[in-house]
């Protein structure tokens, strides 16, 4: 039987011990699924109670990026994710992309209810849209964030390792398209031309020119990741030293 090049789950360089290890992309399997199943049998519940435990609570810290409001919102959430995960969960390892998930996740909903903040309240009566779930969206661009520090930092190791460059290119590329991504959500069937519209980085304002909460969820991430990588550099400099 024909052993499995473990080189396309886990980078050369990268130390194999169990926690950095990717363990067949396990972490981004069990999220999407999670995803799926919630939509299709849960989404009525979980909805009701992001919308009880609106302003920076713990429900809506978990189960907001388990929401989505139609099929095609759904698929193109599962599909952003899927993408940039190939690329995160095998340089950071199963285990540590789900911490950087977690992390994520309750990062995105807490731009979410600062957004609504700024622009009326964080109750219902005084602002009616607050009780809106910030899905997986604001997720999948805060790991954005953190991708493109990663490929700042790291992208130079991996030019020696063959088919690695294009790899990442490519997801750079679709990582790309879904930033200006303008399209609607409830056209995938009926619509499709519809459905696959973009812009010029479209998905990161609003209709009046304005930074939504994709862009408020994609900075933290770059922000951290990028003192996380700073932070990386020096240690190892010093351990050289």
């Amino acid at each position: 039987m024909k052993k499995i090049d473990t080189h396309f789950f886990n980078p050369k360089q990268q130390e194999l011990n169990w926690f950095n290890r990717n363990f067949y992309y396990a972490t981004t399997i069990v999220m999407i699924a999670l995803m799926v199943l919630s939509y299709f049998f849960f989404q009525d519940s979980l909805v009701k109670i992001c919308e009880k435990s609106v302003g920076l609570s713990f429900l809506s810290l978990i189960f907001d990026p388990l929401c989505h409001g139609n099929v095609g919102h759904l698929i193109a959430n599962c599909l952003s994710f899927f993408v940039v995960s190939l690329f995160l969960e095998r340089h950071f390892g199963s285990i540590k992309y789900l911490i950087i998930i977690i992390f994520a996740s309750s990062i995105a909903s807490i731009t979410n209810d600062i957004e609504w903040l700024i622009e009326g309240g964080l109750t219902l009566e005084q602002n009616p849209g607050m009780g809106v779930p910030s899905g997986a969206s604001l997720m999948n661009f805060f790991l954005y964030g953190i991708f493109f520090t990663v490929i700042i930092f790291d992208f130079k190791p991996y030019l020696a390792q063959k088919w690695q460059p294009i790899f990442t290119i490519i997801i750079l590329f679709v990582i790309l398209a879904m930033i200006c991504w303008n399209g609607d959500s409830s056209a995938i069937i009926s619509n499709p031309k519809a459905f696959f519209k973009f812009g010029r980085f479209s998905a990161l304002f609003n209709s009046d020119g304005t930074f939504n909460n994709h862009f408020y969820s994609m900075v933290p991430g770059f922000v951290i990741g990028l003192f996380a990588n700073i932070f990386a550099l020096g240690n190892k400099k010093r351990q050289d030293n």
